[in-house]
């Protein structure tokens, strides 16, 4: 990575950091103050529809800042890809190469996309491996849609942010929710709804932690 691919690169984090945390944490604060002991519920589906919009987001207009998308060139290797992916009957809407080069010498392929729109993106650093390397790796990516691992991934993390957000508001709405602001050193932010979650995350990360190992 070169000095000013560096520098653009946390320039436009940052950018975006500034942009998501002035629209994400009013509307968090609004929902939390607007559902009150009953906010997880209304919380987690607030989070539900963000993730649909992310994952439209994400590819289309936020990783573009970053790396270029282009058509794979190689023909036959399009046609092998394409081949592989109807075998698995993979919904193959569009098929790119993305100059990760740039940053790493590091190969990958991914995918995404809703429904029947699925892409999937080859690092260039693939494209000089051997075809059938290649095909594996591909096939190895393709073999998480095949066995949902995608969709059992989002159903278990949807239902630890429930669980997660439900124990916060149980901590947070309690008699001794007070206690916990002033053990962190905050006993004049009681009013602060913000400050409450981030308190009982906190408090909840050794847990997290071990929900997090149960994962891998």
């Amino acid at each position: 990575m070169t000095y000013r691919l560096f520098i653009t690169d946390l320039l436009k984090s940052e950018m975006l950091r500034v942009v998501f945390s002035a629209l994400l944490i009013p509307a968090i604060i609004w929902v939390i103050r607007w559902g009150g002991e009953y906010f997880f519920i209304y919380i987690w589906i607030f989070f539900q529809v963000l993730l649909v919009v992310m994952m439209w987001l994400l590819p289309t207009v936020i990783m573009p800042l970053f790396n270029k998308f282009d058509p794979i060139q190689d023909e036959s290797l399009k046609q092998d890809i394409e081949a592989l992916a109807a075998r698995l009957e993979f919904p193959l809407y569009k098929l790119f190469q993305m100059d990760g080069s740039k940053r790493s010498a590091h190969s990958n392929a991914y995918m995404f996309g809703f429904w029947k729109f699925k892409r999937i993106v080859i690092f260039d650093t693939m494209l000089d491996y051997p075809r059938d390397s290649l095909l594996a790796v591909l096939g190895h990516e393709l073999g998480h849609w095949k066995l949902n691992h995608t969709l059992k991934g989002i159903a278990i993390a949807s239902f630890q942010t429930l669980v997660t957000f439900f124990v916060i508001g149980k901590i947070m709405f309690s008699d001794y929710s007070a206690d916990i602001y002033a053990s962190f050193g905050y006993a004049d932010a009681t009013y602060s709804k913000m400050m409450g979650v981030l308190l009982c995350g906190m408090l909840l990360e050794p847990i997290d932690e071990v929900l997090n190992r149960c994962m891998t």
